[in-house]
């Protein structure tokens, strides 16, 4: 196993659980991980895996819930997906075409000849534009004009209120996944310290967060109490209060 692929190191993890007898929806519901990114790690596709941070507390709440001891698993896991980022950080050599010498005479003569007929049609309209003394005579309707009232302003609609989550990573990095209501899911690895704000008009919004204890949720202008301690993978779900009919 010292070459193993992250395909291999899939197709075994994936043997473990059916020997154990357990299915993938168990581990789903007990761990609230993301079912995506159960299936990710069983097919190897390290590309859709979140940090390696989260992987690893993932890969061992996994690991518990099949009766597989983590430590076993910790070693080939770390050789795996060091493999997995070399070969990611490989980019293909890209050779550009040979450049041609630009030719700026034909350029040159065009500007020429646009800026002439510019200058020549300014001549033509000042020609045009003068006006006898004469027909600068002021009349009557000129001294006295017909007042017109202003248009009244239409009235402005007022805006329709939104709601808004801020989401906020404490002292650590933090893995957060957001799904709204008529949106696909949004992921994201939150520094320590960073803000990420969301908008979301009168819809419910469902959060899997990767460390509860990392996260600060606010909601509607409200601190949200702590989703969970620390290391705990939760999935949290927020919606508006109903609004309540008056007779």
């Amino acid at each position: 196993m010292e070459r193993e692929t992250a395909s291999e190191f899939g197709q075994a993890l994936r043997a473990a659980r059916e020997s154990a007898g357990v299915e993938l929806g168990a581990i789903v519901e007990r761990t609230k991980i993301s079912r995506r990114v159960l299936e990710a790690l069983e097919e190897g596709t390290f590309g859709r895996l979140p940090d390696e941070v989260f992987v690893k507390l993932f890969l061992r709440q996994y690991l518990v819930l099949i009766r597989q001891e983590p430590a076993a698993w910790a070693e080939r896991f770390a050789a795996v997906w060091a493999r997995f980022q070399q070969g990611s950080q490989r980019f293909p050599q890209v050779v550009g075409e040979p450049h041609h010498r630009a030719r700026y005479g034909p350029w040159i003569v065009g500007l020429a000849v646009v800026a002439i007929g510019v200058v020549s049609v300014m001549l033509i309209e000042r020609g045009q534009l003068r006006v006898s003394p004469l027909a600068l005579t002021p009349t009557p309707e000129m001294v006295a004009p017909t007042p017109v009232s202003a248009p009244t302003p239409a009235p402005t609609a007022s805006p329709a209120p939104v709601t808004t989550v801020v989401l906020r990573a404490t002292d650590r990095p933090c893995w957060v996944e957001v799904r709204l209501a008529d949106g696909r899911p949004e992921a994201r690895l939150l520094a320590a310290g960073v803000f990420w704000e969301l908008e979301a008009a009168d819809q419910p919004v469902e959060l899997v967060i990767g460390d509860a204890g990392a996260l600060e949720v606010t909601y509607l202008g409200a601190l949200q109490p702590a989703a969970g301690g620390d290391g705990a993978v939760v999935r949290l779900r927020l919606a508006p209060p109903r609004l309540t009919a008056r007779p």
